[in-house]
């Protein structure tokens, strides 16, 4: 649980953000993503997709879920294997700026660049 002392900032059932992020991407890389990803099939019935950015090398979407790990899940089963290193999916509560890593095992932290 996070507080303030005051409030609850990740109260149980309430809302997060998960970010599925590509990093460093060629293009072939990225026409592979628009080519055999169903990334918005994925979070179908889980959550919201709210923003997907693509600046040059990198793509990032934004869902909106109250079922963080489950969306996290279902979109980490949509990257395709020869993109795993150059992708992490991680989640936070809407009211926390801080991102918690869900995938992969091995990645310790998350900040998503300021547009």
């Amino acid at each position: 649980m996070v507080t303030t002392g005051l409030i609850d900032l990740d109260p149980e059932g309430g809302e997060h953000e998960v970010v599925l992020a590509f990093e460093d991407l060629t293009r072939e890389q990225r026409n592979l993503l628009t080519t055999r990803c169903r990334l918005p099939a994925a979070v179908a019935g889980l959550g919201h997709l709210t923003t997907c950015v693509y600046p040059e090398r990198d793509i990032r979407l934004h869902v909106t879920t109250t079922r963080p790990q489950d969306t996290a899940d279902a979109l980490w089963n949509e990257v395709p294997t020869e993109l795993t290193r150059r992708a992490v999916v991680a989640t936070r509560p809407k009211r926390v700026s801080a991102f918690d890593v869900a995938h992969p095992a091995d990645r310790t932290g998350y900040t998503p660049p300021i547009d």
